[in-house]
């Protein structure tokens, strides 16, 4: 019955992001407990944590969006690349790869969809766009997509840059 429910819970999910629509997401807490139990997240929640947390990243703002690499985007970095990125002396770096993937308002599936490009906080301008029903920044595809009180998550497959 469990497997059942979960199923039932990912084919929701991914009709509702299909449909560019946020009213049926799954909501969370914040920002954080969607990275804890999405999981595939280690590394951003890594880079998240040594730049200061969402507070820092988001400039203090009360709502946002995070575009969530998954553990997979970041490995296709290269080892080197990634390490020297995880560095606890790369701060700076941290932030601003954070930076490249957040948005200064919680921006809904159907909302981005009609926006055409967005502009993230590190400044750089990203096409977001819908086809076959897969919503994506850039060449980064959504995976998942969650709202909380804080705005909304999306895990997607490749690093933005």
């Amino acid at each position: 019955m469990r497997t059942f429910s979960t199923l039932i819970l990912g084919m929701l999910l991914l009709f509702c992001t299909a449909c560019g629509s946020s009213a049926g997401l799954p909501q969370m807490e914040d920002f954080n407990a969607v990275l804890k139990k999405v999981g595939n997240t280690t590394t951003y929640q890594m880079l998240l944590l040594n730049a200061g947390g969402s507070t820092q990243v988001l400039g203090f703002k009360q709502k946002g969006t995070l575009i969530v690499p998954t553990d997979e985007a970041y490995n296709q970095l290269g080892g080197q690349a990634l390490m020297e990125l995880m560095d606890p002396k790369q701060s700076s770096a941290q932030l601003s790869m954070l930076k490249r993937h957040v948005l200064n308002l919680p921006l809904s599936p159907q909302k981005l969809q009609s926006m055409g490009n967005v502009t993230t906080m590190e400044g750089n301008s990203i096409p977001v766009k819908m086809e076959s029903n897969v919503l994506s920044f850039g060449e980064a595809k959504v995976i998942s997509s969650f709202e909380t009180p804080e705005g909304m998550v999306y895990v997607v497959n490749k690093v933005l840059k």
